[in-house]
């Protein structure tokens, strides 16, 4: 079994002693402990009520790495640095061949940021452990912010669910096409895109367009509000009809949650999140599965990174209402 899956099961046990009336506290506290930027460790620091406290950003200003490089990035011209570091890795990191560091933060800072998760994903966990151990929100990067943050307050969407979604769908690779033919931060297809671009009222002349990130963080975010809408508010069903269509969505949502939780007057708090819970577990798309996970994951984290302050389980748990 790989971490996941294990704190996966230990989670589900630990419910399963809570519903019992067995204390669980230990339990959650281990998975908390263990995996306290996952999703399993998220929830499990909710059951124990604790709050979130904020993320303090990777500061690597000072790190001075390589001069030209550093002039690539003071005038913004992370293209050349791009091209810099794919010419001359071998140069820039030769001083410590057998530590990856430096060449994860050259990355970093050129704004390689879907080069960096690759690698990452590639570390043996010893390794990967101790590097997140001591630049944690080096998976949480924010490029293109005023911009997400323009797409935010017109679909009036939290942007830490616009990051979330981006950080999976296209690791931050404004260039990103899928094999499904999708395209830049927010991975839009053509056809969900001229649904959008209807709803924003902007013009969209052909699927290059979609690689630009002011029409790209307009059209994906106002797709994310129409599912939105779609399922009466509800995030988990809006996140699986993002990743695996709104027709996939609703059968799941008709079959896994709508019979044991459809009223909300006598399906409400605590039963209701459970059953949000158990609907996710139950999405049998393995790639849809691991995904929401992952937004809820990275949304979470987002919100510990941009929040000044500790933020309350009970608020944050919410979005699973």
């Amino acid at each position: 079994l790989t971490n996941g899956e294990k704190n996966k099961f230990q989670f589900w046990l630990a419910k399963i002693k809570k519903t019992q009336g067995i204390d669980a506290q230990d339990d959650f506290t281990k998975i908390a402990t263990l995996d306290p930027l996952g999703y399993y460790g998220t929830l499990s620091a909710f059951e124990l009520g604790y709050p979130l406290t904020p993320l303090t950003a990777v500061n690597l200003e000072n790190v001075i790495l390589d001069e030209k490089f550093e002039w690539l990035l003071h005038f913004n011209l992370y293209n050349l640095a791009d091209y810099y570091i794919d010419t001359n890795m071998g140069t820039l990191t030769s001083s410590n061949k057998n530590n990856p560091e430096q060449s994860l933060l050259l990355l970093f800072r050129a704004h390689q940021h879907h080069e960096v998760f690759y690698r990452l994903n590639k570390m043996q966990n010893s390794a990967y452990e101790s590097f997140i151990s001591k630049y944690p929100t080096i998976l949480l990067p924010t490029p293109f912010f005023e911009i997400f943050k323009k797409g935010s307050n017109n679909a009036e969407i939290e942007v830490e669910i616009l990051l979330a979604i981006a950080k999976q769908e296209s690791g931050f690779n404004q260039f990103a096409t899928s094999p499904a033919d999708a395209y830049g931060l927010m991975q839009v297809i053509m056809p969900s895109a001229e649904i959008a671009a209807k709803l924003a009222k902007i013009k969209l002349t052909c699927s290059e367009d979609l690689y630009g990130p002011d029409i790209n963080l307009i059209l994906g975010p106002t797709l994310f509000r129409k599912y939105l809408e779609d399922f009466d508010g509800r995030f988990s069903e809006t996140i699986m009809a993002y990743n695996a269509g709104p027709e996939a969505a609703q059968r799941w949502q008709k079959k896994y949650f709508t019979p044991f939780c459809a009223d909300p007057v006598s399906c409400y708090g605590d039963r209701r999140i459970d059953a949000t819970l158990l609907l996710i577990e139950m999405v049998p798309y393995r790639e849809t599965n691991a995904y929401v996970k992952k937004i809820f994951r990275n949304y979470f984290n987002y919100k510990r990174l941009l929040s000044p302050t500790p933020m309350a389980a009970a608020d944050l748990k919410a979005i699973f209402y």
